[in-house]
């Protein structure tokens, strides 16, 4: 097993969007911060990894006392292999801005699947991503 920890600053000069509207609005950077831990659990023929980040962000709230506002998430992965060792199917649980998650993901060959469902108050969200390994 192993403990990795990540730290990523985006927008680091901000962005300045204009609307068709006329409306104007400038967005700050974001630090996204994140720990995770894996373990390979020989029983159940897999490795595990449990994962918790924020996103932390400065907002222009001069009236009020909270000045910074973090998006949390957290959640687990448990990948099964097969029996060279490889990875073949992953399955997923979290909870991502206090929502709760599911995924799954598949790799064959150099290909690899992700799908995720996202539960909150306007619905189900969906994700479908796709990949080449090489």
């Amino acid at each position: 097993g192993g403990l990795a920890i990540g730290l990523n600053i985006e927008n680091v000069g901000g962005t300045y969007l204009i609307w068709s509207t006329g409306t104007r609005e400038y967005i700050l950077p974001l630090l996204r911060t994140g720990i995770s831990s894996k373990w390979d659990v020989s029983l159940i023929q897999g490795e595990i990894t449990f994962a918790m980040g924020l996103d932390t962000d400065i907002e222009n709230r001069i009236t009020e006392l909270e000045l910074l506002h973090s998006d949390t998430h957290i959640g687990v992965e448990y990948w099964y292999k097969n029996k060279k060792g490889k990875r073949v199917i992953a399955l997923r649980l979290g909870k991502d801005r206090g929502c709760n998650c599911l995924g799954i993901g598949l790799i064959y060959r150099n290909f690899k699947i992700d799908y995720a469902l996202q539960f909150h108050e306007l619905g189900t969200s969906k994700r479908l991503s796709g990949s080449v390994i090489f």
